[in-house]
């Protein structure tokens, strides 16, 4: 489960599942999570500041639904 902290570059790529920068950037834009990164390379560090859709990035990272899953359903 992802939370709102620090998350090294090795780290995110472990639970995202793609080891290229620009690709982690884009999986987290899609899920809809507020973050900044600082740093580069092997040291680059993604602070994950707002998550806006909490339950729709467990069901897809943690339970393995599709991402074109319709969550409201769901959830309900």
């Amino acid at each position: 489960m992802l939370e709102e902290r620090a998350y090294s570059k090795e780290e995110l790529a472990v639970i995202l599942g793609t080891s290229d920068t620009q690709g982690m950037k884009r999986k987290l834009e899609t899920h809809k999570i507020d973050f900044t990164t600082t740093g580069r390379g092997k040291s680059l560090v993604f602070n994950l500041v707002k998550i806006q859709d909490p339950f729709r990035v467990l069901c897809i990272t943690d339970l393995g639904f599709a991402p074109n899953t319709d969550f409201k359903k769901l959830r309900n």
